[in-house]
């Protein structure tokens, strides 16, 4: 019996959440997701980086990742210090771009970043809310 209750209550919450949305939001999110979709991936700063670091080996730098990933403490010479504070300033700076992106493909179609940033995490988690966007997608891809 709980499990029915459960389940109802998370059909009804995904449901109303998708049901929450606009036609016009779904519209401009959908081309805010689109224009952000088109954008080039940029890895090359990395081995860019890596690069300028001839001392650390493709294997030590695998070592370096794992353990940032697994939350375990190496020994780290001045150098893989170096580098991994380049490493975080250059995620950090990506982040920021990234954000600067979103924001002004929202206000390019006149959609707030707060609901953009609501219907991302809807469209993410929620079937239902990906099927009401999936007429969207399908005329913005046949424009």
């Amino acid at each position: 019996m709980r499990f029915i209750c459960t389940y109802s209550l998370l059909f009804f919450l995904s449901w109303s959440y998708a049901q929450s949305f606009s036609n016009s939001e779904m519209k401009a999110f959908t081309s805010v997701y689109f224009d952000l979709k088109d954008q080039p991936i940029r890895d090359q700063s990395m081995y860019d980086l890596l690069n300028q670091y001839p001392e650390i080996t493709k294997a030590r730098y695998g070592e370096l990742l794992r353990s940032s990933f697994n939350g375990d403490e190496l020994k780290l010479s001045n150098q893989e210090a170096a580098f991994i504070n380049e490493i975080r300033f250059i995620k950090k700076q990506e982040e920021k771009g990234k954000l600067f992106k979103e924001k002004k493909a929202c206000l390019n179609h006149r959609l707030p970043h707060s609901s953009y940033q609501k219907m991302l995490q809807a469209y993410k988690s929620n079937h239902h809310f990906q099927n009401e966007l999936k007429p969207h997608f399908q005329n913005y891809l046949n424009q």
